[in-house]
């Protein structure tokens, strides 16, 4: 797996900005678009199914979704909670130790579906960044 435009800087900011929330961990996303753990990026959706299918194997419960963002594939689990997603978050740092918490509404805030989820496939979004 390739750490590229997604990695470790923007990982250590989101979750200074989730650690400095005053709202709780209950919050839940403006529009929505609910919380996802970012747990790997790839420079392609075929190269990023690699994680995605270690998301899906107990202990960890989650429904993957892969986002084009900044020319790479990132690999998200989305939760409607802030709570939810905090709760698996170190299920996924044990996948991978840069995983990150964050809020879709403004981690990709015009995110768009390219794809719905195929037997093969999860689904694919947009970011338009």
């Amino acid at each position: 797996m390739e750490e590229l435009k997604i990695g470790r800087q923007e990982a250590n900011a989101a979750n200074a900005a989730n650690a400095a929330n005053q709202t709780g961990p209950s919050k839940t996303s403006p529009q929505g678009a609910g919380f996802g753990i970012v747990f790997g990026t790839d420079s392609s959706p075929k190269a990023a199914m690699d994680e995605v299918r270690k998301a899906t194997k107990p202990p960890i419960s989650a429904h993957p979704v892969l986002y084009k963002k900044n020319g790479s594939w990132a690999s998200v689990a989305t939760f409607d909670t802030q709570a939810e997603a905090t709760e698996q978050l170190a299920k996924f740092k044990s996948i991978r130790s840069s995983a990150f918490l964050a809020d879709l509404a403004s981690w990709c805030p015009n995110a768009r579906t390219i794809s719905t989820e195929t037997a093969d496939m999860a689904e694919q979004r947009d970011c338009g960044l």
